[in-house]
């Protein structure tokens, strides 16, 4: 390469700024080297009235990315999270030399923070991504598109037209804005775009002469970070989940991990819990001979959480002793080792049947059964039938939760209804109707039989009865829309 380098960049000031970032470090890498600056604008650039979503990978690389390969510029000075996963043929990421603050920020015009904002406030943001974290965490603001430069935002804000933005926090650093930030979010909160607040540096995958400049400046820490960064979110894009908006029915206890896994394949989980759970005041008779039974049998997490909980002290002991603790299902045996229970049997499958099949001959055996309210009424009778001496502790009871304002309406966007028990079928058809919008996906085939019996159409069924079985489930049923 001669001494005479030419960097493309976009003209917005924060690209210049990045640019000129790139330059200095360059310049003091070869104190020698002329460098000149190129603006060009981007296909982006000039589509301002268009949604991020509706507008190529490439919108803000694509007429750079030319300059560089027809020779008219050596290198490109990219933000890292505007380029496009595939790299265009003929060009290499040279250094990927600095990162800035990469969480997200809240610019407020009043200089409140996100939970301090009065209901219905509108924040600005038109990035998908952003958006679905807002309505996670505060579902009663209205959320509008907002385009524009950093500036341009910040300036929107201040003068009315929105009551809060979502910038990053590198651009509004890297302009001497962030004076205007009212809140930084813990990236738990609110997740910033893979590889944000990092720059690349593009040139000719030819151009030896400038790769070995460009290597004097990478951060190979960094890269390696920001490419796993990366690959992570090139999976979540490429789920069939992508952007679903999944209603979630589970009580909020049980809804936390369903989510969690929604949200890693970049579904927007909707919460809206059918029941509630509580108490029921437990007969003391059972706990007191505990130590007499055969068997002492849980179908359910719950069952063993409101059944540790409503155990006096001495019960509990003969819990922890007891050899007999048979139990339905991964989570109700984690529930039940958690409590420090020794579980001898998990049933092969996650149903109250096959339990009393791998119980064996129960025939004058003593089992006591820890439930709730809703359990099918399946199990006790198979046991008796077959000899048993069984006795039920019933633990806990769910209560149908009100939902709020016009639920009908509020399903209107949603593409796909999770139930998770028979009950809650009942529920949600006493809220919805028959004929609730959305594709309804269900845990297990108990729970599908009754959805079908109340007139519900259902397209995925688990198998096996779990949460990872229904995830599984769901990811097979929205591939076959791509089919």
């Amino acid at each position: 390469m001669s001494e005479r380098l030419v960097i493309g960049t976009r003209g917005s000031s924060l690209a210049v700024r990045q640019a000129e970032e790139v330059a200095g470090l360059l310049a003091t890498a070869r104190p020698a080297l002329r460098i000149e600056l190129r603006e060009y604008n981007s296909s982006g650039d000039d589509r301002l009235d268009m949604p991020f979503t509706a507008l190529a990978a490439d919108a803000f690389t694509d007429r750079i990315d030319q300059a560089v390969l027809s020779g008219e510029v050596d290198v490109a000075v990219h933000s890292y999270k505007d380029l496009p996963y595939d790299a265009t043929p003929g060009l290499i990421i040279g250094a990927v030399p600095v990162r800035a603050d990469p969480r997200e920020a809240l610019v407020s015009r009043t200089g409140l923070a996100l939970a301090a904002l009065p209901p219905g406030a509108k924040i600005g943001t038109s990035s998908a991504r952003r958006t679905a974290a807002l309505a996670k965490v505060r579902p009663d603001c209205t959320l509008l598109p907002i385009r524009g430069t950093v500036e341009s935002r910040v300036d929107q804000v201040l003068r009315g037209e929105f009551d809060a933005a979502l910038l990053a926090v590198a651009g509004l650093a890297r302009l001497g804005l962030d004076r205007h930030i009212s809140e930084i979010f813990d990236p738990l909160v609110l997740p910033p775009a893979a590889a944000q607040g990092a720059i690349a540096v593009q040139c000719r995958a030819s151009d030896a002469g400038t790769l070995a400049l460009l290597r004097r400046i990478d951060d190979t820490t960094l890269r390696a970070t920001v490419e796993a960064e990366r690959a992570k979110e090139r999976e979540i894009e490429a789920s069939p989940l992508r952007g679903k908006r999944v209603l979630v029915t589970r009580p909020d206890a049980q809804a936390e991990g369903f989510c969690d896994a929604l949200e890693a394949e970049g579904a927007i989980p909707v919460r809206l819990p059918l029941h509630r759970m509580e108490p029921v005041r437990a007969r003391a008779t059972p706990w007191t001979e505990v130590a007499s039974y055969d068997w002492i049998i849980f179908t359910s997490a719950n069952g063993v959480s409101f059944g540790w909980a409503s155990a006096p002290a001495d019960a509990r002991a003969a819990l922890k002793r007891h050899t007999g603790i048979a139990v339905v299902g991964p989570a109700t045996a984690l529930a039940a080792r958690n409590c420090g229970m020794q579980v001898r049997l998990v049933a092969p499958t996650h149903m109250a049947e096959s339990l009393a099949d791998a119980l064996g001959d129960p025939t004058h055996q003593r089992i006591l059964w820890v439930r709730g309210t809703e359990a099918r009424d399946v199990l006790g009778p198979t046991l008796r039938q077959r000899g048993a001496s069984l006795d039920e502790q019933i633990v806990y009871r769910p209560v149908p939760i009100e939902a709020d304002g016009d639920l009908r309406a509020r399903l209107q966007d949603i593409d796909i209804v999770t139930l998770t028990s028979p009950s809650a079928v009942r529920r949600f058809v006493e809220l919805a109707g028959r004929d609730a919008h959305g594709r309804v996906a269900c845990i297990g085939p108990v729970t599908a039989a009754a959805a079908r019996d109340a007139g519900l159409q259902v397209q995925a069924v688990a198998d096996p009865y779990t949460i990872p079985g229904l995830m599984q489930a769901l990811r097979s049923m929205t591939a076959r829309d791509h089919d």
